[in-house]
């Protein structure tokens, strides 16, 4: 959802704010491995493979030419002052792993000579035109409405599908949300030119680029290529400031022949000769140190079979349910639902006969037998919106179904068996937690640093980037200004740290406190639980100066705090519903006598299930148990823990809900019931770090969005892939609750930190 139109902020913060709470203490855990970057191969000797002649003389040949004449050799082409040309190029379907082919020569120059991340993670689903006008937006899909290659709008009545490209009835405006970069570029006076990519034939909010095409499959790469170096060599007047273009490339081979296939092989090499031909073409003009150029992808590719194939009425099974009548509530005939998707999407009812709670029933962790085998096996996840983990972003739009499938990877799931069902080849739109869907992002120009390799990113995060390189405000996105600051060499806005909370912090603890937050007059304050606390009114202060706790008192507004704890209270917390008062952080936690004392102040206890706590919760930590005590790497770290109450009931999703009569609470009384609780862990290698206020390449975090539900247990998957699934980023919590985190770190190791996004559990 976007943060920016979020819902309002004056809920339960009190009671939000007594769950936020600290465990700092000294544990030995293991250390989090990245995978390996792209791997490293001798470019010269790869190139010269590729047979190219006409760059053959070192003299003059881009690929021979040293990267730092990017740097020394000023651009003459522009005016003093202007801003240098942005060229982004797309290659569907390039998966980040293809670059360890040992077939990628010009694009490892680019890496040299440039920068790259690890590698560019997709937005949910991962699919071909919601990624690209994710990257061109910086919106999740909810939120700019292209949410499928194809899908059916219930408020329109009308159906969207890729094939018709942006012409006919995609070319309506209303389907195409937020404001991609050639319309925010245009509408601050740029020159913009746009070849194909996804949506740049609509007339979106009165704009298009100055050049555009209606969509040529027959228009080869090449042709594409020289059409940007005719484009950029023009005068001064003429040239643009931006352009975007799309290839389909190395996706159509990848879809037809599989990703270990020859042909999709050659397919990469073509692309990386093309591209070798591109910049020698920029070369022979003087224009290579004139152009900041960007190579990036929409998403990966995974192999699927006929053997992992599924059709929906097969698992239904229906036919074998003896008694049932077409009608009956427990009968399903594929009239009944429609399925959107083969690698992903959704399902909805179309019948009056059958619910959507007898879909969910009727799918949820069934297993399937595969074709040819007498072997079954669980193809997909399927979750209500509610439930879906909230790093999908995936829920409010009535363009999404309401029942969500995530598929596991290499399975296709159809509706019906039929002979025309397409099973082999590669496929995407998997979970992008799975390394094979990862994309690449790689630049090259003046504007960027040399051989610098950043974190995992999120295709959301580029285009408030893109808006920093092209010199143009940018539009409300769901993107965090400052995240690819370290690819530049000069940002045009370098961001200074925001003020936080003035807090007293235990001296052996870093600096990294939770903000004081204001918004329309409620003041949350956050801070750390090793101390003795006190409950003023109805929230919990803690380690404040008296004349803090004056200044907070005399402003906070906020009538929610935390459940009462009289004997009455946890009798009824006992028996309605079967929810406990439990300790929010375990006291067996604390680290010292003091510290496991004090998990046991009433200022720790909070509302939870009964079974929750016995199952999940308990799992959980022991997990974190795990984490405290490992060893693996022979390093000592210290852990932190940052733990709190959601509430995120009712739609729209991913934020905090703004009506306290809509959250469920307790019979008879006044504690509101908690949708979620968040977990934010954070680890430090350096012992001595006790007096350290700044995070460095040490420090690590995961966070956890966890689904407070009335079950011990949770279907169809063991307690990693649980938590794996219903991880998120921090930035993730902050937009959730309200809350900011990392507020007094140093605002780029902040940002790193709020934005990490581990796709495996720590050791």
């Amino acid at each position: 959802m976007l943060q920016l139109s979020a819902k309002g902020h004056a809920l339960l913060c009190g009671l939000i704010v007594t769950g936020v709470l600290l465990c700092g203490g000294l544990f030995a855990i293991g250390y989090l491995l990245y995978n390996e970057p792209y791997a490293s191969l001798d470019v010269e000797a790869e190139y010269l493979k590729t047979g190219r002649k006409d760059t053959a003389d070192e003299q003059s040949s881009w690929f021979h030419s040293s990267c730092s004449d990017i740097v020394e050799s000023e651009c003459t082409l522009r005016a003093p002052g202007d801003i240098l040309p942005v060229v982004i190029i797309s290659l569907d379907g390039f998966a980040a792993n293809y670059m360890n082919l040992n077939t990628t020569p010009v694009l490892h120059k680019l890496m040299t000579c440039g920068s790259h991340a690890k590698s560019l993670r997709p937005s949910f689903p991962t699919i071909t035109f919601p990624n690209h006008y994710s990257i061109a937006t910086g919106l999740h899909l909810e939120s700019h409405g292209i949410v499928d290659n194809k899908f059916f709008d219930p408020v329109l009545r009308r159906s969207f599908h890729y094939k018709d490209g942006d012409a006919g009835p995609n070319a309506d405006p209303v389907w195409w949300k937020g404001e991609p970069l050639w319309v925010t570029a245009k509408k601050q006076g740029k020159k913009v030119n746009t070849y194909y990519w996804p949506g740049n034939e609509v007339l979106i909010r009165g704009f298009r680029a100055d050049e555009w095409f209606h969509y040529d499959h027959n228009d080869t790469f090449d042709n594409r290529l020289d059409r940007i170096i005719n484009r950029l060599s023009r005068p001064l007047t003429s040239r643009p400031d931006l352009i975007m273009m799309y290839y389909d490339e190395p996706d159509k081979g990848g879809h037809i022949y599989g990703i270990n296939a020859p042909q999709v092989t050659e397919a990469i090499k073509q692309v990386d000769a093309s591209l070798g031909r591109f910049m020698q073409g920029l070369y022979d003009r003087n224009l290579t140190q004139c152009v900041n150029l960007i190579v990036l992808s929409d998403h990966g590719m995974e192999n699927a079979y006929c053997n992992t194939s599924v059709d929906i009425m097969a698992m239904l099974n229906h036919t074998e349910r003896s008694g049932q009548k077409r009608g009956s509530e427990n009968f399903i005939t594929d009239e009944d639902f429609i399925l959107r998707g083969h690698t992903e999407g959704g399902i909805d009812s179309r019948s009056s006969n059958v619910t959507l709670d007898t879909l969910y029933s009727a799918l949820s962790c069934k297993a399937a037998l595969l074709p040819n085998s007498s072997i079954s096996a669980l193809p997909f996840l399927l979750y209500q919106k509610k439930d879906l983990p909230r790093r999908f972003h995936y829920t409010n739009s009535p363009r999404i179904e309401p029942l969500i499938l995530n598929v596991k990877p290499g399975f296709t799931v159809f509706q019906t068996a039929h002979p025309d069902n397409f099973c082999f080849g590669g496929r995407h739109g998997y979970d992008p937690y799975l390394q094979s869907m990862d994309s690449i992002f790689i630049t090259h120009g003046p504007a960027f640093k040399q051989g610098v390799q950043v974190e995992p990113i999120t295709n959301t995060e580029l285009y408030d980037f893109f808006c920093e390189l092209v010199g143009v405000k940018a539009a409300p996105n769901n993107g965090t200004p400052g995240a690819l600051h370290d690819v530049l060499r000069n940002p045009l806005k370098r961001l200074s740290q925001p003020l936080g909370a003035v807090v007293v912090w235990p001296p052996d603890l870093p600096k990294t406190s939770l903000a004081v937050i204001q918004r329309q007059n409620q003041y949350c304050l956050q801070a750390c639980s090793e101390v003795t606390g006190r409950v003023v009114g109805a929230d919990m202060l803690l380690m404040l100066s008296d004349q803090e706790q004056k200044q907070l008192l005399d402003k906070h507004t906020s009538p929610y705090g935390p459940p009462e704890a009289a004997s009455n209270k946890t009798e009824i917390l006992t028996l309605v519903n079967k929810i406990v008062p439990t300790y929010l952080v375990p006291p067996e936690f604390g680290t010292t006598r003091t510290r496991k004392t004090e998990g046991t102040l009433i200022t720790n206890v909070v509302p939870m299930y009964l079974e929750f706590r016995r199952g999940v919760w308990k799992s959980f930590w022991k997990m974190v148990g795990r984490w405290s005590n490992s060893t693996a790497t022979g390093t000592v770290r210290r852990l932190h823990v940052y733990m709190g109450l959601v509430f995120d009931h009712n739609l729209p999703y991913g934020l905090p809900d703004d009506d306290y009569r809509m959250v469920p609470h307790l019979l008879h009384d006044d504690v509101p019931l908690p949708s979620h609780y968040f977990v934010i862990v954070s680890r430090t290698s350096k012992m001595d770090d006790r007096s350290s206020h700044r995070f460095s390449a040490s420090h690590d975090t995961v966070a956890f969005i966890l689904p407070h539900q009335i079950r011990k247990t949770h279907d169809c998957q063991n307690d990693e892939e649980y938590f794996l699934d219903h991880s998120a980023t921090v930035k993730d919590v902050e937009i959730i609750t309200g809350l900011r985190f990392f507020t007094e770190t140093p605002i780029y190791d902040s940002i790193r930190l709020r934005l990490r996004q581990h796709t495996k559990l720590w050791l």
